[in-house]
């Protein structure tokens, strides 16, 4: 199991004091959620949280909601689809904007994913501005 909690960009002395974000990512590759830690660190004010299972991932998101989840969809045990469905099942989780990673480019599977409730689709690999620019359209901040 990974976990990892990576606080991004301290603010500058005399700023004014933005309340951190919190990131969720669930993976079941240790590589790629210490990728995503690593592309995610230049964005401000951001704590990024890792989960390496999607039951790991709903725990944590149920117990302490982040303000979005990037969200593996083939992941063995727990997929993407039940781990979503399961969060959109509890009032907890529903109001969490929650981003696709897949690898899976064929088509349909991104129409399937906005219609199972997915907010985005990012295909794997992704260039670091689209990550960049998905994250700040649901947390409402600038891209670097």
């Amino acid at each position: 199991m990974v976990k990892s909690r990576v606080t991004v960009s301290p603010i500058a002395p005399g700023a004014t004091t933005l309340q951190p974000r919190i990131v969720l990512c669930i993976d079941d590759s240790p590589t790629n959620l210490t990728m995503l830690a690593w592309m995610l660190k230049r964005l401000p004010q951001l704590v990024v949280r890792s989960a390496s299972s999607g039951s790991d991932g709903i725990a944590q998101a149920l117990a302490s909601p982040p303000d979005l989840i990037l969200l593996d969809i083939n992941m063995p045990g727990m997929s993407g689809w039940e781990v979503l469905a399961a969060l959109k099942a509890d009032a907890r989780g529903e109001g969490i904007p929650v981003v696709a990673l897949t690898a899976e480019a064929e088509a349909g599977v991104e129409a399937r994913a906005h219609d199972a409730g997915f907010a985005d689709y990012l295909t794997k690999p992704f260039r670091l501005e689209q990550l960049y620019a998905t994250v700040a359209r649901y947390l409402d901040g600038p891209c670097p």
